[in-house]
C-alpha cells in the first residue's frame, strides 16, 4: 500500500510540469518622415526642361537596419503658368543611378504645398541609402521648391542636360522632397517557459529518498 501511495504521488508531481509557449507582444511599427528642409521656401527649380531632374538622397534614421519606402513628398508650385504638370517619380539606390521600382508619371491634385505620392504597394525596400527623385516631362512646370536657409546639408543633386549631362551636388539650397520610411522588423521567435513549481521538486525528492529506504529495507 505504501508503494502504490508513492508513485500516485510521483503521478502528481509529473503533471505540476508545464511547458508555456508565450507569444511576443506586438509593439507599434515605427514610421518616420526624413526631411532635409524647415518646410519653408525661398526659392525654386524652375524654367528646366523635359528629361532634367533632381534628386535628393536619404539616409536611414539612426539604429535602423532596413525600411520601407511609403510615401514620397514634393513642394510644388504651379508657377506663372498656374498649371502643376505632371512629372515622372523615380526612387534610385544609394548609386544615384539604378531604379528601384518602375519610374512612373504622377499628376499633382495640389499647388503651393506638399504633393504625396503613394508607394505603399510597391513595396520597396531599403537597406543603405536612397534617393527620390523629380524629372519634368514639361518646360517649366512644375516648380520645385527649394529651402535656401542654413544648414544646407548637401543632399540634393541635379541632372540638367546639356550642361550638366551627369549628376552635380546643389550647395546653395536643399530641394524641398521629403520621404516618409517604415522600419522593417525582423519577427522575433516565441518564447518557452518551463514551469517547475516547488511542489513538483519536494514530491520527487521525497519519492527518491523513500524508494531507496524501501530499497535498503528489501535487501
Amino acid at each position: 500500500m505504501r508503494v502504490r501511495v508513492l508513485y500516485l504521488l510521483v503521478v502528481t508531481g509529473i503533471l505540476l510540469f508545464t511547458i508555456v509557449s508565450v507569444a511576443p507582444v506586438s509593439a507599434p511599427v515605427p514610421i518616420e518622415e526624413l526631411a532635409y528642409d524647415d518646410g519653408t521656401y525661398e526659392n525654386a527649380v524652375f524654367y528646366i526642361f523635359a528629361g532634367e531632374q533632381v534628386a535628393v538622397r536619404f539616409s536611414l534614421p539612426a539604429g535602423w537596419t532596413t525600411a520601407k519606402i511609403l510615401q514620397a513628398k514634393y513642394y510644388l508650385w504651379a508657377g506663372v503658368d498656374d498649371l502643376v504638370a505632371p512629372f515622372r517619380v523615380h526612387i534610385y539606390d544609394s548609386d544615384l543611378t539604378t531604379d528601384l521600382t518602375t519610374p512612373f508619371i504622377a499628376t499633382p491634385t495640389t499647388n503651393d504645398t506638399w504633393f504625396v505620392v503613394d508607394l505603399t504597394g510597391l513595396d520597396i525596400i531599403v537597406s543603405n541609402d536612397f534617393y527620390i527623385g523629380i524629372q519634368w516631362l514639361t518646360h517649366g512646370s512644375p516648380w520645385l521648391m527649394v529651402d535656401e536657409d542654413p544648414p544646407i546639408d548637401l543632399r540634393s543633386y541635379a541632372l540638367i542636360i546639356p550642361n550638366y549631362p551627369n549628376w552635380v551636388l546643389v550647395e546653395g539650397g536643399d530641394a524641398m522632397i521629403r520621404a516618409v520610411v517604415e522600419q522593417v522588423l525582423v519577427p522575433s521567435a516565441p518564447e518557452f517557459n518551463l514551469s517547475i513549481p516547488v511542489v513538483t521538486s519536494v514530491v520527487a525528492a521525497i519519492y527518491i529518498a523513500l524508494r531507496k529506504r524501501i530499497g535498503k529495507n528489501i535487501e
